[in-house]
């Protein structure tokens, strides 16, 4: 992620010290970075173009794609567990749309 906006670097950085809690709220992130949850989406989305969710969710599979490239994890409910997702099969999913790729391929190549 190449975007030079200070806000929204500090919402990536504790986003990625957080990933591994599930419960990681868009109200949590904004107020990490010391704005409102509304302000933060207005930035957000004028900046890269995506809803705090969104942006989350890129993150999040992003450092799966990392952690499996790496072979960081035995198992797709471990790779699942790491970014904060409970259910393997929505990260499968999610995963599998954003990389045209399955997950456990990857861990197996």
């Amino acid at each position: 992620m190449m975007v030079s906006d200070t806000t929204v670097q500090q919402a990536a950085k504790y986003i990625l010290e957080n990933l591994d809690r599930r419960g990681l709220s868009v109200h949590e992130v904004a107020r990490a970075v010391y704005i409102s949850e509304r302000q933060f989406y207005r930035h957000l989305k004028k900046t890269t173009g995506m809803t705090p969710y969104l942006f989350i969710q890129k993150i999040r599979l992003q450092e799966a794609k990392h952690l499996a490239d790496e072979k960081a994890v035995d198992s797709i409910e471990e790779l699942a567990r790491s970014v904060g997702y409970t259910r393997a099969d929505h990260f499968v999913h999610l995963f599998s749309r954003k990389f045209g790729r399955h997950p456990q391929d990857i861990l197996d190549s």
